[in-house]
């Protein structure tokens, strides 16, 4: 009966190798070589239960890229999610996503999103899947841009330790239409992150592990660019006295994951 652990565990190890054997080589079909380089993202997010059903949440992000010499975009989200059970949630939202080159050519991005969310035990873990739709505001580009995102997570409990968990993910972003002057039509990009999460006490939670981002910018045959993301994220979840707000389900902190 010791190994039941292991067993349990199994399903998790089996996805993560399935997701490192899937990870894209460093050239695409047509022989050009992937520019590659390293990056960081650092997160907090903040969620908040309203009542039993809803929360308010809101996730700021700060990211560095080209091997970690400048920092080229802020990410500002907040929106309002609905638990229909707990199973299945249903959230809208506004973001705030400007970017820069070399504290340069500012260029400012607003965005509206809705999104659908599935979670559900899974082996020993949790299995959760998310689908977003953005609709992206860029300055320059003639029309709103929209992508629509499609996440697949699942977290597993590491055995003998408390409050650690092992954490694999992917997530595929298309954009849905072509726009003149901004976002083209099809694959955007593809994201896979391995990592942890540690539970300080209920209302802090540590995250931290690798993204492997791969992106394409432009036209259908632009050159793709794989970016090895080092990734730290705090998740914020204040605790409501159980007089003021009885929670129907244990709350979690997978409103916001990576964005």
């Amino acid at each position: 009966m010791k190994c039941l652990p292991t067993l349990r565990l199994a399903p998790l190890l089996l996805l993560m190798l399935a997701i490192l054997l899937y990870m894209p080589p460093t050239a695409n079909a047509e022989g050009q070589e992937i520019r590659q380089s390293v990056g960081a993202w650092q997160t907090v997010t903040l969620d908040i239960p309203l009542s039993k059903k809803v929360h308010f949440n809101t996730l700021t992000q700060m990211r560095e890229s080209d091997n970690l010499k400048k920092a080229d975009r802020f990410l500002q989200f907040a929106g309002v999610d609905y638990d229909l059970n707990k199973h299945w949630t249903v959230g809208a939202g506004y973001a705030w996503t400007p970017y820069w080159k070399n504290f340069e050519k500012y260029n400012n991005e607003q965005r509206a999103y809705e999104r659908v969310m599935y979670r559900h035990d899974l082996a020993g873990g949790k299995f959760m899947a998310r689908d977003q739709v953005e609709q992206r505001f860029i300055s320059g580009v003639d029309a709103p841009a929209t992508w629509n995102r499609i996440l697949v997570q699942y977290t597993h409990p590491i055995p003998h330790t408390k409050g650690i968990n092992a954490i694999v993910s992917d997530e595929l972003l298309v954009q849905l239409y072509s726009v003149k002057h901004g976002p083209q039509e099809g694959f955007n990009q593809n994201r896979i992150f391995i990592g942890g999460t540690k539970d300080l006490n209920p209302s802090v939670q540590l995250q931290a592990g690798y993204m492997n981002w791969l992106q394409r910018s432009g036209a259908h045959n632009a050159p793709l660019t794989m970016s090895h993301v080092i990734m730290t994220q705090v998740n914020l979840r204040p605790q409501i006295p159980h007089d003021a707000i009885k929670m129907h389900h244990k709350p979690h902190h997978e409103h916001f994951i990576h964005q």
